[in-house]
């Protein structure tokens, strides 16, 4: 990952622009402390979280209780069950 301070990138943006849309990743830094990159647009997308990636994957056991009935009707029946 090539690194560059804020004046150099600055000054050749247009350039590290079309390196990174190759595949490069660039470091931005002022006063020699990363501030920012500049990274492809697919690695960005491929690092969000998204909802229903872990459906069917995780099982929660039946035989859990905590013993408190106030918590197990809110975990069963709370506003996020009712959908």
């Amino acid at each position: 990952m090539k690194t560059l301070n804020l004046y150099q990138a600055r000054a050749n943006l247009s350039r590290l622009v079309d390196e990174v849309a190759n595949g490069e990743s660039i470091v931005i830094a002022k006063d020699g402390k990363p501030l920012a990159a500049l990274v492809p647009v697919a690695k960005v997308a491929k690092a969000s979280f998204k909802f229903g990636t872990l459906k069917d994957k995780i099982h929660i056991a039946n035989d859990t209780s905590t013993g408190d009935a106030e918590i197990e009707r809110l975990l069963t029946e709370g506003e996020i069950f009712s959908r």
